[in-house]
């Protein structure tokens, strides 16, 4: 959760309101634990990253024109601790996801982040998704991007 709050501090800095004091929360956190779901990156047993990697698709993924490649993984919650920043956490943390769908034979990853997340638009570019649409999101103003990759 320390690295949640520097992330939501960071993120209002810049006017990107997708995380906030309420999401993601202790208990968001928990659920991904308990469903085997949550994977951290640390560096000499320090946390300096997360991310959630899951089959559980946002119900604004429908209608959406997705690339028709079957069972896809969805990422959710990627950060890094701001601290870590621009030391490859993000792009290890992506690597092993992209890693895991492979040996599960998954070849289509989704992702989807809020439209002022500039930062993450960039990365996710780079990393060789592609944008598919857009969807209405736990009542947030903007809408959340939606991304894909395929493997």
């Amino acid at each position: 959760m320390v690295i949640v709050a520097g992330v939501v501090a960071e993120m209002k800095v810049v006017g990107n309101h997708q995380w906030d004091e309420s999401y993601p929360d202790r208990a968001r956190f928990a659920r991904d634990v308990d469903n085997g779901s949550l994977f951290v990156a640390d560096d000499a047993g320090d946390v300096i990253g997360f991310v959630t990697v899951d089959h559980d698709e946002p119900p604004g993924y429908d209608g959406l024109r997705w690339s028709d490649r079957g069972d896809a993984l969805v990422i959710h919650r990627l950060a890094v601790d701001p601290k870590r920043r621009a030391a490859g956490v993000a792009t290890t943390l992506e690597a092993f996801v992209c890693g895991a769908a492979r040996q599960l034979g998954i070849m289509h990853l989704k992702i989807d982040t809020y439209s002022t997340n500039a930062a993450m638009q960039a990365f996710l570019t780079r990393k060789g998704y592609r944008k598919v649409g857009e969807m209405e999101f736990r009542g947030k103003p903007l809408p959340f991007y939606c991304y894909e990759k395929l493997l």
